[in-house]
C-alpha cells in the first residue's frame, strides 16, 4: 500500500500469518508503539522506499518487526536511540523530537516485552518487538493483536 508523507511516496508491505495467537495488550499503548515504529521507518526511508511490517510466532513470542531501507544507524547510534531527545547525527535534518523511540522502549518495558534493533548504515534498520505468549488462543489474523 502506498503511503504519502509530504511529497514523498513510500510503500508499506504487511506480512501476517493466517492465524495468530491472541495476546493481551493495552490498545492505546500498542497503537502508540506501532505508530512510532512506522513513523520512524517512513521518515528515514528514501522516496519509493518499502517499509516491511511482519508479525509472526517465534518460539514463545509473537514478534512484530518493522524494517526500512533507510539511512541506517551505527552501533553507537543504536546504543543511544532509546535515550529521550536523542537524535542520530544522520537524522538531524528530519522532523521529530527524539522522543519516539524512548516512548517505544517505555511501552515495551512496562508490558514486560523485549525489543531489538538491527541496523546497517546506508542500508536500513529493523526493529523487532517480542511479546510473550500468555493466555493463548488462535484467532484470525486481523483480530490477533
Amino acid at each position: 500500500a502506498p503511503y504519502l508523507q509530504g511529497e514523498r511516496h513510500k510503500h508499506l508491505e504487511v506480512h501476517l500469518p493466517e492465524t495468530l495467537p491472541s495476546v493481551p495488550v493495552d490498545a492505546v499503548k500498542f497503537k502508540q508503539l506501532i505508530a512510532n515504529l512506522l513513523d520512524n521507518a517512513f521518515k528515514f526511508s528514501p522516496d519509493e522506499g518499502v517499509v516491511v511490517t511482519r508479525v509472526q510466532v517465534a518460539g514463545d513470542d509473537v514478534v512484530i518487526s518493522v524494517a526500512d531501507q533507510g539511512i541506517g544507524m551505527t552501533q553507537q547510534e543504536v546504543a543511544a536511540v532509546f535515550e529521550p531527545f536523542y537524535r542520530a547525527d544522520s537524522s538531524r535534518g528530519r522532523t521529530g523530537s527524539g522522543l519516539g523511540m524512548s516512548l517505544v522502549k517505555e511501552i515495551v518495558e512496562v508490558h514486560g516485552w523485549r525489543i531489538g534493533i538491527d541496523s546497517v548504515p546506508g542500508e536500513g534498520t529493523a526493529v523487532s518487538v517480542a511479546i510473550p505468549l500468555r493466555a493463548v488462543r488462535n484467532v484470525s489474523a486481523p483480530a490477533a493483536v
